[in-house]
């Protein structure tokens, strides 16, 4: 035998099922919708992580090039303070030179 509460249940059931079906359908849509959204996300995300990595390698290259750039600037700057430091060696040894010889004069 049913009991009273079964019975209520079934008697206010009957007329909520329209709008059971009506909003379950709308839930089921907007699942739906959510999960092409996800999807959506989660392809952007891939796409955004491979770029990303394109781009780390691109800046660990350039970084690379910086790098042996500066390593060459420096040998270059180290190497005409050399020549300079040469050429004032040599300056200083011709004034001494010409003083000299203006001296024997």
């Amino acid at each position: 035998m049913a009991s009273w509460r079964d019975t209520a249940r079934r008697v206010a059931a009957a007329p909520a099922r329209p709008f059971v079906r009506y909003f379950n359908r709308r839930f089921e849509d907007v699942h739906g919708h959510l999960d092409n959204e996800i999807e959506f996300v989660n392809a952007r995300l891939a796409e955004t992580v491979a770029a990303t990595r394109v781009l780390q390698e691109r800046i660990a290259t350039d970084t690379e090039v910086m790098s042996e750039l500066t390593i060459g600037l420096e040998r270059f700057a180290d190497r005409l303070a050399d020549r300079i430091d040469g050429l004032g060696e040599a300056v200083d040894k011709l004034r001494e030179d010409i003083e000299h010889l203006r001296q024997r004069a």
